[in-house]
C-alpha cells in the first residue's frame, strides 16, 4: 500500500515528465515516459537529412502490450493503419511502423506525424498532455475502421505524455542536430 501512494506522490511532482535528448539513428531523438504505461515514450526524431535539416521531427510514440500471444499479434496485425484520437479533440491515422518482443509481451512503434518544430509548438500551445488513444484498426483503402477489438492486441490502448518543458527541449535538440556530422 506504501508503494501505491509513493508512485502516487513522484507522479504528481512530475518526476517522469522531464524531456531527453539523446544522439540515435543517425539524429536527435528528443523524448519524454508516458504517464499511464511510463516505458512508453513519445519521441521526436531530428535529422540532419531533411529539406529543412533538423527542424522536421518525425514523431513516434510506443505502445508496450502483454496480450496472450503479444509478439505473434503485433506482426500479424489486421492492418498496420491505425486509427487514433489526439488529445480528444482530433482523429489522425497512425502506422506500425516496426514491432519487437519486448519482456514479458511485445512492443510497437507507432509513427504519428511529420511537422516542423514551429508547427509542433504551434499545434501543442495551450496543452498540458498529449494524449493518443487508438480507437482501431483502419483499411485505408476502403477508408473505414476493422471490425476488431483494438484491446486483443493493445492491452492499454491509451497513454499521455506530459508536454511541460517540450519547447524547449525541442529547441536544444535541433541545435545539437546542427552540430552533428
Amino acid at each position: 500500500m506504501k508503494i501505491k501512494y509513493l508512485i502516487i506522490f513522484l507522479l504528481s511532482l512530475n518526476v517522469f515528465s522531464e524531456w531527453k535528448i539523446q544522439e540515435e539513428f543517425g539524429g536527435i531523438t528528443v523524448y519524454t515516459e508516458g504517464n499511464i504505461s511510463v516505458g512508453d515514450k513519445y519521441r521526436f526524431i531530428l535529422s540532419r537529412n531533411t529539406e529543412e535539416p533538423c527542424n522536421i521531427a518525425e514523431s513516434y510514440f510506443s505502445n508496450y502490450t502483454m496480450v496472450e500471444n503479444a509478439e505473434k499479434k503485433l506482426n500479424n496485425l489486421p492492418s498496420k493503419y491505425l486509427l487514433a484520437e489526439i488529445n480528444q479533440k482530433e482523429k489522425s491515422i497512425v502506422v506500425s511502423a516496426v514491432t519487437d518482443k519486448f519482456l514479458s509481451g511485445a512492443i510497437s512503434y507507432i509513427f504519428a506525424t511529420r511537422n516542423n518544430i514551429e508547427d509542433i509548438i504551434d499545434y501543442y500551445s495551450g496543452e498540458e498532455v498529449i494524449s493518443i488513444e487508438l480507437l482501431g484498426f483502419y483499411d485505408i483503402d476502403k477508408h473505414e475502421l476493422l471490425d476488431v477489438n483494438i484491446e486483443d492486441y493493445f492491452d492499454i490502448p491509451i497513454n499521455t505524455w506530459n508536454l511541460a518543458g517540450h519547447e524547449e527541449a525541442l529547441k536544444k535538440g535541433k541545435e545539437e542536430c546542427l552540430l552533428l556530422k
